[in-house]
């Protein structure tokens, strides 16, 4: 775990924060994941956080396809954008949350 300047781990500044939660789901941060939106920098079962560069065109509540990378061969995830976070000159961060498509045909 890493430690700041003040001998705290990143666990126990956000036990510090006022109505924090553990997270239901752990993340994975993988060192060499793509995907079709960019460098993956966090996954789990329910979406993922990914880099990108470029000019961003995509919107939050659109829905895609994003194709991952994984080490048994490309996989295909329906996915909603729910944040794009324009992060330096042409770089931007992306949220997406996976979606089934009987809950998107649902809809």
């Amino acid at each position: 775990m890493l430690k700041d300047t003040t001998g705290h781990s990143e666990v126990d500044r956000q036990e510090r924060r006022p109505g924090w939660r553990p997270r239901a789901v752990p993340r994975e941060r993988p060192e060499d994941l793509s995907c079709s939106l960019g460098r993956v920098l966090d996954i789990s079962e329910h979406g993922l956080r990914a880099a990108g560069t470029g000019k961003c065109v995509m919107l939050a509540g659109q829905t895609l396809d994003v194709t991952v990378e994984m080490p048994e061969g490309p996989e295909v995830f329906r996915g909603m954008i729910r944040w794009v976070k324009k992060t330096a000159y042409l770089q931007y961060e992306v949220g997406v949350r996976f979606i089934d498509d009987a809950s998107s045909s649902a809809r």
